[in-house]
């Protein structure tokens, strides 16, 4: 008796739904598609920042605090990673060295990053996040990010100089005195964060050197598992056979504040926009209730033949159930529409620009765990609404609303 009689109050006679059935359906619908597209666009934002960082930084960073170390001790220090936890995919050096950028009239502060050719392949991936050129980093050649090709109107097989203050010529007498070296753009690498697109330049580590002129300088290791959640384990036993002057970071240690806004910023985005699916709520409570208001006569009428009041309180109630769960179907379908739209249209215009916010989105994603709470909390909220007026059907008496007829 309960499913007909849902069924026949939502039918109305002969239509699945009536006018005031498909508002409140594509009220519902409208604010479950906002959910996904924004979840969509937020999950696809998370996975872009962290796989960049990732490919610039791996999983960790090994940092030396001097400035030069013999290659017996590079080696054995290199050796005695391998019985740390976790199995490494990939060790590099590298040096980083703050210098200036100066082509055809403009200049601009950039940090000089070189790495190993042989070995960087193995821990970044620089190689393919390249939308021009090729990842060549034989001496005298370098890759830069886009938005440092666009700042300096740089294109693949372009020549640039770089100046690197030395600080051994800062002499009263002659004054400031840098070094100065020329550079090929081999190739031109997405790099995902518009930082990194913005200032760094990734050249060979010996052509570093020679420019910086310290030939054994190291800045640290770059340290890439194979697999990520490895990464504590890996650096918790690195801290406590290592002492100064080594030092390690996790990529997220390194970034935890970007990561933790991140983090928090999600579920916050979801709760606001969850005000729309609640107030598509109060249009399944609405509805119902002018349902409940109509069937008097019909309520009694069931109630007088023995009816009982949880199984009027169940037919309404499943009517509202089954309104939000078509919303919710509807507004998943059209907010998977509308998220692969956004991502033709962000690809083609950049509707949310790299410098604005700081990293250029990839893709969209749509997760399992976020279509999971979209639905429960939508089917919820529904349940929530029908109670009401499902309350106010179920206790009505049969002389009430038999007392005109």
């Amino acid at each position: 008796m309960t499913f007909w009689l849902a069924w026949r109050y939502m039918t109305s006679g002969k239509q699945l739904f009536n006018m005031s059935s498909f508002f409140v359906v594509g009220g519902m619908a409208l604010g479950v598609a906002c959910l996904v597209v924004a979840m969509s666009i937020f999950s696809g934002f998370e996975t872009t920042l962290f796989q960049s960082i990732i490919d610039f930084t791996g999983h960790a960073d090994i940092r030396f605090r001097g400035s030069q170390l013999s290659q017996e001790k590079e080696r054995e220090f290199l050796n005695s990673l391998e019985a740390l936890p976790g199995e490494i995919a990939g060790v590099t050096p590298y040096v980083e060295f703050p210098a200036a950028v100066a082509h055809k009239g403009h200049i601009a502060g950039v940090l000089l990053a070189g790495f190993e050719p042989g070995t960087v392949n193995d821990v970044l991936g620089f190689s393919r996040r390249l939308i021009d050129g090729e990842f060549d980093l034989t001496p005298g050649k370098t890759v830069i990010g886009r938005g440092l090709a666009r700042k300096f109107s740089l294109e693949v097989g372009d020549k640039f100089r770089v100046i690197y203050p030395r600080h051994d010529t800062l002499k009263a007498r002659q004054g400031f005195r840098s070094t100065i070296k020329t550079f090929q753009v081999a190739g031109i690498a997405q790099l995902g964060v518009h930082d990194y697109d913005s200032r760094f330049i990734i050249a060979n580590i010996q052509s570093i050197r020679k420019l910086v002129r310290e030939p054994r300088a190291i800045g640290g290791w770059r340290v890439k598992l194979k697999e990520e959640p490895m990464t504590a384990p890996f650096i918790g036993e690195f801290r406590t056979q290592y002492e100064y002057p080594y030092r390690i970071r996790s990529w997220r240690s390194e970034n935890r504040t970007l990561v933790e806004a991140v983090q928090l910023e999600k579920p916050v985005i979801f709760f606001v926009l969850l005000i729309m699916v609640i107030a598509a709520g109060f249009n399944v409570c609405c509805h119902l209730f002018v349902g409940v208001m109509k069937r008097f006569t019909d309520i009694s009428i069931l109630k007088a033949m023995g009816a009982k009041r949880w199984q009027i309180l169940a037919g309404f109630s499943l009517q509202g159930v089954v309104l939000g769960g078509v919303g919710a179907i509807c507004g998943l379908a059209l907010g998977v529409i509308f998220a692969h739209v956004f991502a033709w249209a962000q690809v083609n215009w950049e509707l949310m620009p790299s410098e604005v916010y700081q990293l250029h989105l990839e893709k969209v994603e749509l997760r399992v765990g976020d279509v999971f709470w979209i639905v429960i909390t939508t089917l919820v909220i529904s349940i929530l609404s029908t109670l009401a007026p499902a309350w106010r059907g179920a206790k009505l008496k049969p002389v009430e609303g038999l007392r005109y007829e």
